[in-house]
């Protein structure tokens, strides 16, 4: 039986080394790589996957396991799926929401009294603290 590997986010399948090297002797392990340069969609990537006109076994690690169940979809070959270490819908949709928002808030840099008194020196949290943070406040009511 072969086993189709498709590795993870960095796209080589070189993680996959070890694990080829003390496969029994009767698994055969095919295993795909990405272009790493380029970015392309899942429809992509689903094309550049080897195809294996014999009954076989799709072994998706991390990023790859909704491609593994994409590619297992329409293939009649395929036997099994194994998702390692993967899902097959985002784990948390609303991080994906939040995704979506940084990528509009961040086209821009961020304005510089956001970052001169947040980011670079919370002025603001640094007179609060030297107000109310003693240590009998910090456990007791709020300030």
């Amino acid at each position: 039986m072969k086993l189709l590997l498709l590795p993870g986010m960095d796209g080589t399948g070189r993680l996959f080394r070890r694990f080829v090297e003390v496969l029994p002797a009767h698994l055969m392990a095919v295993v795909a790589s990405y272009d790493a340069q380029t970015r392309m969609s899942s429809d992509e990537l689903l094309n550049q996957l080897p195809r294996l006109d014999e009954p076989h076994v799709i072994v998706g690690e991390s990023f790859s396991g909704p491609l593994a169940v994409r590619c297992a979809a329409g293939n009649s070959n395929a036997r099994g799926v194994v998702l390692v270490a993967s899902f097959v819908q985002p784990p948390r949709p609303f991080l994906s929401t939040l995704a979506t928002l940084g990528t509009l808030l961040f086209r821009r840099p961020p304005p510089r009294l956001l970052v001169r008194e947040v980011l670079l020196g919370a002025r603001w949290l640094m007179r609060w603290w030297t107000r109310c943070a003693t240590p009998s406040r910090v456990f007791g009511p709020t300030c």
